[in-house]
């Protein structure tokens, strides 16, 4: 190439490359490992708690009354029934 001067020639010369076969693993072994841990053990949950029943309630008495009074004219104490 003319464009080119003979003075950086060094640099453009052709130079043969170096080609070297680099070894490259074929396949990868793997062992599997036991493994060192402790194994967590939880206990069961405890059973679930009935919710309290509330206390039964009395059945509302009836008031007291007072016995009918009978007035009988010309006695002096009064009859209760």
């Amino acid at each position: 190439n003319f464009a080119y001067s003979t003075h950086e020639a060094h640099a453009y010369k052709a130079i043969t490359p170096i080609i070297k076969t680099a070894p490259a693993p074929v396949a990868v072994t793997y062992t599997a490992h036991a493994i060192i841990a402790p194994a967590l053990v939880h206990p069961p949950p405890p059973p679930p708690t009935p919710a309290p029943t509330p206390a039964p309630t009395p059945a509302p008495t009836p008031a007291p009354t007072p016995a009918p009074v009978r007035y009988v004219p010309g006695m002096t104490t009064l009859l209760y029934y």
